[in-house]
């Protein structure tokens, strides 16, 4: 491999690892059928705030799940229709359909 060839494979290394603190999108995963994103959005603007975040593969619709600002993961279910996320209060998952969020498994309130 000549030098021109590892200059290229360095810059593409170099982009991959500093893309998501460009962009603020951590954690991406895309759905089974390959048609939406899940993914953590850590950039914050006046109509959107952070947290779980889904959208097409295109990058259209994006949708912030509702309590999902300290968010950690996201995961497709195998029929696309759910995700599983983990974020303060426990375990969630959301129901594409219904747009509602179920937590679970919460997390236990008081001293242990």
């Amino acid at each position: 491999m000549n030098r021109s060839k590892y200059r290229v494979l360095a810059q593409a290394l170099c982009a991959l690892a500093v893309a998501p603190f460009i962009t603020g999108c951590f954690t991406l995963e895309f759905s089974p059928d390959g048609k939406k994103l899940v993914f953590l959005w850590a950039h914050q603007t006046e109509d959107k705030a952070g947290g779980m975040a889904i959208a097409n593969a295109d990058g259209s619709d994006l949708r912030i799940l509702p309590g999902t600002k300290e968010a950690n993961f996201g995961h497709w279910s195998p029929d696309c229709s759910k995700v599983l996320y983990s974020a303060k209060g426990g375990l969630w998952v959301y129901d594409t359909k219904s747009k509602l969020s179920t937590n679970l498994w919460p997390e236990e309130s008081g001293d242990s």
